[in-house]
Parts: structure tokens; C-alpha cells; sequence
């Protein structure tokens, strides 16, 4: 995708893969790219990752089909950070900042991380409820990935002070982990225990009839 980079502005079709994240100015969100145009061209597939930001207030959601119009930029980078490393990690090379866009439909993300989702941003209301700021937004932050209430000196300190990763790996990564495995358990412990309750009622049902033949 780096190499759609400052063309001029393009027509793009795309999911949005992440949770979106809102701030006072903008809200910021990962679009996973379907096809692109130029204005008035023929769409034409592509892959690839582009951050979004649009103005504070638009409404969406994971896993919406969007189509956007703007002009993809590489992400900066400066002496003391590099912008563009950190999302180059996460397989991002190109930023689109306020497009002109359109929600086409929704119910298109993974189910089950839609619902992983709903619980993070549930979870974010709860901090945010029983603790005061900036306590809450840094417990957003390592438990739930949820970083954008943190004050830009807080995130200078961790930065200066090499300990951004315990907020870039975020709690929230473990949730998704243990979530599956605590579906997956139940999901076994509900076959286990109707196994055996079938097997109990049949085994009364056989000895039953056995019983009233003779």
C-alpha cells in the first residue's frame, strides 16, 4: 500500500477491521481495503491496511463496508519517534485523514470479535465510571488497549522512558485469549455434561422397559 502513497486523491471500497477509536478532534480506525478508483475510473481489487481519521462524532462501527475518497500520505516520523515504524508493524503504510465517506452497510466483522468488541467498549464505560482521570484512562489503556484519553504527557513519559509497550500490548489482547478459551471450555463442559445426561436417561429407559417385560 506504501506505494499509493501522495497519488493524488482515490476512490477506495473498504471494511473497517478495528475498533474505532474516538477522541476529542477525530475518530481513528483501521480500513482493510477492497478495491480502489481513481474519480470517474473503473474499481479495480486491492489489499492492504490504511489508518482512518475522520471527524469526532462520525458514526462507525467494526466491521461496516465504507466507501472513502482522499489522499494517502506516508505516516511521519521524526527523531524521537517514528510514527511510521509503529504502524508499519501492525502491516500499515499509508494514513487518509478526514475523507469524504460513506457507510455502504454493516454486519460485515467476525462475529465473535464483534461481540469481544461490545465487551471492550462496555468495559471502558465501567472504568470510566468508578475511577477518576487519568487513573481511568491509563487502566483503559493496559487493559483494554484503549489509549486515547491518555494526556500527551503521560504518553511523552512512556515514550522517553521506554515503557510504551505496556500500554501497545495491551490487556485486551489476553481477554480475546481468554475468552476463547473460556467459550471453548463451556463449550465442552455443556457436550460433556449433555452426554452424560442422555446417557443417564437412557440407561433409566432401558432398565425401565426391561423391568415392565418381565
Amino acid at each position: 500500500m506504501s506505494s499509493l502513497n501522495n497519488p493524488g486523491e482515490l476512490n477506495f471500497t473498504a471494511l473497517i477491521a478495528s475498533l474505532p477509536k474516538e477522541s476529542d478532534r477525530s475518530t481513528r480506525f483501521v480500513a482493510d481495503s477492497l478495491a480502489i478508483s481513481n474519480p470517474g475510473g473503473v474499481e479495480q481489487p486491492i489489499s492492504g491496511k490504511i489508518q482512518v481519521g475522520v471527524w469526532a462524532g462520525t458514526k462507525v462501527n467494526y466491521g461496516d463496508l465504507v466507501r472513502f475518497s482522499g489522499k494517502p500520505e506516508a505516516p511521519p516520523e521524526n527523531e524521537s519517534f517514528s510514527y511510521q515504524d509503529y504502524l508499519a508493524r501492525k502491516g500499515i503504510h499509508s494514513l487518509i485523514g478526514f475523507p469524504r465517506l460513506e457507510v455502504l452497510s454493516s454486519g460485515h466483522g467476525d462475529p465473535v470479535l464483534a461481540t469481544l468488541y461490545r465487551f471492550r467498549l462496555e468495559g471502558y464505560e465501567v472504568l470510566n465510571s468508578i475511577l477518576p482521570q487519568p487513573q481511568a484512562a491509563l487502566l483503559s489503556g493496559i487493559l483494554l488497549g484503549l489509549d486515547q484519553d491518555l494526556p500527551d504527557g503521560l504518553v511523552l513519559a512512556f515514550q522517553e522512558t521506554g515503557t510504551a509497550h505496556i500500554i501497545a500490548i495491551s490487556g485486551f489482547n489476553i481477554a480475546i485469549v481468554s475468552a476463547f478459551f473460556f467459550w471453548l471450555f463451556r463449550f465442552l463442559v455443556t457436550r460433556w455434561k449433555t452426554f452424560f445426561s442422555r446417557s443417564w436417561q437412557f440407561s433409566f429407559i432401558r432398565c425401565w422397559w426391561g423391568r415392565n417385560r418381565r
